[in-house]
């Protein structure tokens, strides 16, 4: 992503490979770590001694003693003689638990065919089972500095005193240095910036760092001075103060603290005359909580999976999300049909054919009858394990489009499932978004199959920009992946007025509508004012995507800002124990390809 964190280029710490041809090549993490279930920001260093530019591609193949964790092809590049120094995103990965981090090979191939294998290098990547957050400081050089004790609410404070598995990594980030794209934002759980640095953010950052939070994101605005003393704060504030959903306080009392809720994201704005105890005093580490979007209501009970450090996985309810996109028909051929079939055949080979043949004095034939019987009774396994398995492929997918209060996509997430009946490749196109395998192996104890792993794919192209997904399929085994992006090729339907006022939505008249399958409203965890019934894509799996259950991290906070990971930890926007929470969601598509519209707002009343 072009002109991303400069400033970690200056610190990153990497291990060198050198080629024989004098090519050499350096990988490193931009900030040292990266977020658990986001992308990896990496500083690519080449140096090159050659009097010529040395065009191609490199490739770069993440491993661990698991096996692979994710296989990148860049697109064709150019390398100028010389130290050259660019940032790219890798796809989400994690080492094992207690491992190391992972052994990146890096290979080099020419527009000419050579090819040249550098030697290993290690990359630190969050590990499996444990939680990074990755907090984001923009600071100008010389400029105002953010304090030190932003960056963790109090309940993930606390939690972090008790569980050192749980790591908060604040890195500093230079306007000119920021994202220039939502997606590269994806690198951060949240965002604190000082108010002449998000001043100097240019048009381009800046409307990408607000796209982000009206995905989900959350920044910390410092501003420990009058807010009119600094050029061309008031609007930028004022742009985001335009586009809220609501907002609580005033920027114009002392003390003030604004408390602005965009679409998902969360904007505090701390702005005026005053020292950081009085802001503490004032209610700043209530304010930070919210940012955090910490639960309505905390939980009063612990259990072992409360760690918060720990990563849940294999959750219940994103296990029935990816068991509702998988074949529900489909099943392994029982062990007592498969007994049954082998004492058959041992029959038939054996007593049945010494007798038979004996009667008819033509023991000579069972160099005939010996291979038609084992032709036959393969036939029949075959027919057999095509009834259970099935014929014919299975292509299905689930789109999420989060909708604002004007009727925009705020971001659109996919969940696509192939079940082969075959080997085969399959090659997709994906422009402008992350794209995660989701290892289905996680879930093997509610799928009772064959299942993918993360070695089943291959990138080419540039992540978070235009690239290739390449899936090698085997025969029987379901491969699903997810994408998130801030654009949508759909449209989206206007109902009228009811994206911009959910509040008074006929749920009634909209499902009515025709292509519609289904619409309801969430409160809580259930469906408001009706039973209803499970329609084409139940709703059971509707609510589970929409807010997640209170364990681990999530026992303190409802949802977390976008990642694109392949946890799906952060396709929930719903806070389950907020009584003022809704979402409002209309159900599209057929029974393999359903498109599901949900916007997140807040009612009057309990």
């Amino acid at each position: 992503m072009r002109g991303l964190f400069a400033i970690a280029i200056a610190v990153v710490v990497v291990a060198t490979t050198v080629a024989q041809d004098g090519l050499r090549v350096r990988v490193g993490p931009a900030f040292g770590t990266s977020r658990s279930g986001g992308p990896i920001p990496v500083v690519v260093e080449t140096e090159w001694p050659g009097p010529d530019v040395l065009k191609g591609r490199l490739r770069f193949v993440a491993r661990d003693h698991l096996g692979k964790r994710f296989d990148l092809t860049t697109e064709t590049i150019a390398i100028p003689p010389g130290r050259q120094r660019s940032l790219r995103l890798f796809p989400t990965a994690t080492s094992a638990m207690n491992a190391g981090p992972l052994d990146l090979q890096t290979t080099f191939t020419s527009d000419g065919g050579d090819v040249v294998q550098l030697k290993k290098q290690a990359l630190s990547v969050p590990q499996e089972m444990r939680r990074t957050v990755l907090v984001g400081a923009l600071e100008r050089v010389g400029g105002t500095r953010l304090p030190t004790d932003l960056s963790t609410p109090t309940v993930v404070a606390g939690a972090r005193a008790r569980d050192r598995s749980f790591v908060v990594d604040r890195v500093p980030l230079p306007p000119e240095g920021a994202p220039a794209t939502p997606i590269a934002w994806c690198a951060f759980d949240t965002v604190l910036a000082t108010l002449d640095a998000l001043v100097a953010l240019d048009g381009e950052r800046f409307e990408a760092l607000s796209r982000w939070v009206d995905g989900g994101g959350s920044v910390f605005v410092w501003a420990p001075l009058p807010c009119a003393s600094v050029p061309g704060a008031i609007d930028r504030i004022t742009r985001w103060h335009s586009g809220a959903v609501e907002v609580e306080g005033s920027i114009h009392v002392p003390r003030g603290l604004k408390r602005t809720r965009r679409e998902l994201g969360r904007v505090v704005l701390a702005c005026g005359e005053e020292k950081l105890d009085a802001w503490r005093y004032a209610g700043l580490a209530s304010a930070i909580d919210w940012l955090w979007k910490t639960r309505h209501a905390p939980k009063l009970w612990v259990t072992d999976e409360d760690d918060v450090g720990r990563r849940v996985l294999h959750d219940d309810e994103d296990a029935a999300i990816v068991e509702h996109l998988l074949p529900q028909d489909v099943r392994l051929v029982p062990t007592g049909l498969l007994a049954l079939l082998l004492g058959a055949f041992v029959l038939a080979i054996g007593p049945v054919e010494w007798v038979l043949l004996g009667r008819l004095g033509r023991r000579w034939l069972t160099w005939l009858t010996f291979p038609a019987i084992c032709v036959l009774f393969t036939l029949v396994m075959i027919a057999v394990t095509d009834a259970f398995l099935g014929q014919s492929n299975r292509d299905e997918s689930i789109v999420l489009i989060d909708v604002g209060a004007d009727g925009r996509v705020l971001r659109r997430s996919e969940l696509r499932m192939h079940f082969p009946t075959g080997e085969r490749v399959d090659r997709h196109a994906v422009d402008g978004a992350l794209v995660s395998i989701v290892d289905v192996g996680r879930y093997r104890e509610h799928y009772y199959g064959s299942v993918s792993t993360p070695a089943s794919a291959r990138f080419e192209g540039r992540v978070g920009g235009r690239v290739t997904l390449e899936i090698r399929h085997r025969k029987w085994t379901p491969v699903v992946w997810r994408t998130l992006a801030f654009d949508a090729p759909e449209s989206v339907p206007s109902f009228g007025d009811v994206w911009a006022a959910p509040q008074r939505a006929d749920v009634d008249a909209i499902r009515a509508a025709e292509g519609v399958v289904d619409a309801f409203v969430v409160r809580r965890d259930y469906v408001e004012g009706e039973a209803g019934d499970e329609r084409a894509f139940g709703r059971e799996q509707i609510i589970a995507l929409t807010g997640r259950r209170m364990a681990g991290y999530f026992r303190d906070v409802a949802t977390i800002s976008p990642s694109g990971g392949d946890a799906l930890e952060d396709l929930a926007i719903h806070d389950k124990t907020d009584p003022r929470a809704r979402v409002l969601v209309v159900v599209t598509g057929d029974d393999e390809n359903r498109v599901v519209y949900r916007r997140a707002f807040r009612a009057t009343e309990d």
